[in-house]
């Protein structure tokens, strides 16, 4: 029987590391070349649409001073009332296709955080933002969704005609 060192000397033990050695530097190489084509791989491209609905408002409170009173174009806020609503989302044709669920809280008298629940087909679209208490415009990030709207991101503006009816466009993005 040989030992180690008689072993080394004929090359047996030098073949079967060198083989060992060929096999682990070839691993190493398919390993550095599959990451290198993972990560300079060319992101997958963003999806975008834009959604364009009308709602009217159903239900529109303020929450003053632990008094509730209907929604007014001349409602003057204070810091911590609050403002919720239910209303009824139509597409472009002016068919119902879906609802709309929002709870705001006046910061300051000039500024409130909304953050809304919008039940659309296929899926919901839930958006956040801070906006003026003041001024018809509301602009929210969009925060998430589910169902078709599962991943999206993007913003929605809200532009209300008067105290009951809006137009709302979706800016949608996908990756």
């Amino acid at each position: 029987m040989l030992d180690a060192t008689d072993r080394r000397a004929r090359g047996g033990w030098g073949m079967r590391t060198l083989w060992l050695f060929a096999l682990s530097a070839v691993a190493v190489l398919v390993t550095a070349v599959a990451a290198g084509a993972v990560g300079s791989a060319t992101p997958a491209a963003k999806r975008t649409s834009k959604l364009t609905v009308t709602l009217h408002t159903t239900s529109n409170n303020i929450l003053h001073g632990g008094t509730t009173t209907p929604n007014s174009v001349t409602a003057k806020y204070e810091s911590g009332d609050s403002q919720y609503w239910q209303a009824v989302i139509h597409n472009r044709a002016g068919s119902e296709v879906g609802s709309e669920n929002s709870a705001c809280f006046a910061t300051t008298p000039d500024v409130g955080i909304c953050t809304t629940v919008d039940e659309l087909p296929g899926g919901t679209i839930v958006h956040t933002g801070s906006g003026r208490t003041t001024g018809n415009t509301f602009t929210g990030a969009i925060t998430g969704g589910t169902g078709r709207y599962r991943g999206v991101t993007g913003s929605v503006v809200t532009s209300w005609q008067n105290a009951s009816d809006a137009v709302v466009d979706y800016h949608l993005s996908w990756r």
